[in-house]
């Protein structure tokens, strides 16, 4: 039985489970319309896709604003950032109970949100872990003032709606009879189960319900709410706007597809009207988030989310990024699963093969990759295990998100970070991973080779003519490669079957490839940066060049 135990904010409260790749686990809207979403430029989408596709470093650091916990500043938390040389910093706020915009706002509470007595007490939480919009503004701007091309990316989770909440734009207080009728019911589709059974099994399945009888719409320390209703796509969109004002580059929305797969659990139907409409719907989330932060700002924002999308028989929602877990019998046996993830990667390229895919450690319930990893594996145990993983998932072409600060290690954790947090630190005398990571990080920034032409079309006479499902060649073709690298490139080598053709030491990366040759070769780029990191791209191709 997973477990959520409500003692606080971020690190301090065991934070909402998440789902595996097979598990189970205009502006406002306004009410009861649905708004045009804009068309995104596929130029602009594409590009920004790109992009996130060569980050080659990602760490986890939940969050950037709990400094005070670790007397760490943001200059430090800017220097082990720095030290890991990361692309993106996921989990970098962690949108979980009510959010204010700033501490203060604490003491305006309706009594039904916070007890009086508990007002002093909430507030230096907030204060504690900088959990408010206000301060995670304050903490994007100083990271990127030092760090302007990282990625910082936060996660919003949707299975949980407090039941006292506030709408983060326009600050409207929603109190227990607005946000219970956004509570998921079944019967809204003439399925024979009420709100208040399904809420009460959801209760039950996290361990919330003491005893009988139970009221869930006044006991509930969270509903779990329905995205196909109105009333909540404003209040879910408030907190994904108000996060991208502040600063946020991608959001991560947990759980955004949990109430279809329940409902399709619920029905035996994953083609149940129920299923399909509650599975639009969040998909229409993603673009409304797209949708903001170009109207709003010119920028793309990534949204991304767990890969049971694309279990479904619909047409796939437009993510950009998908996560999956390491399992815990991985960690326990220190080895990866090869067949299985060979198994999943195929699947998911298939049904989503426009998407980046992220790793990391799973967390917040009990025996989670996190808890298993931090609690069950010594130090240099795990350093070892980030070896394997990252060694493991370079090869797959996916981003190993390293441990760096967080996440949760569970209620039962024995070993604390510091011997007082259960955010997993690698810095903390209780793990020392960070250098490890630090090195593993490194190597990750190899030179980035990409092979641009020929790509799969038809060429005549070095022109490209009509799409090809593997590039073919007649006559002459100008070999083009697209190299980048942090520390500069020294030369790029051209190969044809293993023989070298043409050393290139400065871009345009390019050789004129105008000898005879005809049927399948292999054409191979080999980049060297100044510190002696090789990479390479290969591609086949048939040519007839007389």
């Amino acid at each position: 039985m997973r477990r959520i135990l409500i003692i606080g904010i971020l690190c301090l409260v065991l934070l909402p489970s998440a789902i595996s790749f097979e598990e189970i686990e205009s502006d406002d809207l306004e009410t009861g319309q649905q708004a045009e979403i804009l068309d995104i430029p596929d130029d602009v989408k594409i590009t920004a896709r790109e992009k996130l596709s060569q980050v080659r470093v990602a760490c986890f650091y939940m969050t950037i604003t709990d400094g005070r916990i670790f007397n760490r500043s943001y200059d430090d938390v800017v220097d082990i950032l720095r030290g890991v040389k990361t692309d993106l910093v996921f989990g970098a706020f962690h949108h979980w109970i009510t959010c204010p915009e700033c501490c203060e706002d604490i003491f305006d509470a309706p009594p039904e949100c916070i007890e009086p007595s508990n007002l002093q007490e909430q507030y230096e939480r907030c204060r504690e872990h900088g959990y408010s919009f206000a301060e995670f503004q304050n903490a994007t701007e100083k990271i990127k003032a030092e760090l302007p091309d990282v990625m910082i990316c936060v996660s919003l989770p949707l299975e949980f709606l407090n039941p006292c909440s506030r709408n983060s734009i326009t600050g409207e207080i929603l109190l227990r009879n607005e946000t219970w009728e956004m509570a998921l019911d079944p019967s809204k589709w003439g399925i024979p189960v009420t709100r208040e059974e399904f809420q009460t099994w959801w209760a039950k399945r996290h361990g919330w319900m003491r005893e009988e009888p139970y009221n869930p719409k006044e006991e509930m320390p969270f509903y779990f709410p329905d995205p196909s209703n109105p009333e909540f796509q404003e209040l879910f969109l408030s907190h994904a706007k108000r996060l991208i004002d502040a600063g946020a580059d991608a959001i991560w929305i947990d759980m955004l597809f949990m109430p279809s797969l329940l409902l399709g659990q619920l029905t035996g139907d994953i083609n149940h009207i129920a299923v399909r409409e509650t599975f639009e719907a969040s998909s229409e989330i993603v673009d409304k988030i797209h949708e903001y932060g170009y109207s709003k700002y010119g920028k793309y924002i990534y949204v991304g989310s767990w890969g049971t999308a694309a279990n479904f028989p619909y047409q796939p929602p437009d993510l950009d990024f998908i996560t999956g877990t390491v399992h815990q019998k991985e960690i326990l046996n220190m080895e990866m699963d090869e067949s299985e993830w060979e198994e999943k990667l195929a699947f998911l390229k298939e049904k989503m093969p426009n998407v980046t895919i992220f790793v990391f450690f799973d967390y917040g319930y009990d025996n989670s990759p996190m808890e298993i990893f931090s609690q069950m594996l010594s130090p240099q145990e795990q350093r070892e295990f980030l070896r394997i993983a990252d060694e493991f998932f370079e090869r797959k072409g996916i981003a190993f998100i390293y441990p760096v600060h967080g996440p949760d290690m569970g209620p039962d954790a024995k070993i604390l970070s510091y011997g007082k947090s259960r955010c997993y630190d690698s810095l903390a005398p209780e793990f020392q991973t960070y250098d490890t990571i630090v090195e593993l990080a490194k190597n990750r920034k190899k030179p980035l080779v990409r092979i641009e032409r020929p790509r799969n079309y038809l060429y005549l006479f070095d022109r490209e003519i009509v799409p090809s499902k593997i590039p073919i060649v007649i006559g002459s073709i100008t070999v083009t490669a697209h190299v980048l690298d942090e520390e500069g490139i020294e030369r790029v080598e051209f190969y044809v079957d293993n023989a070298l053709k043409m050393t290139v030491v400065s871009p345009p990366y390019l050789w004129l490839w105008d000898e005879f040759a005809i049927g399948r070769h292999e054409i191979k780029v080999i980049a060297y940066d100044i510190e002696g990191k090789v990479a390479g791209d290969e591609q086949d191709v048939w040519i007839f060049n007389l």
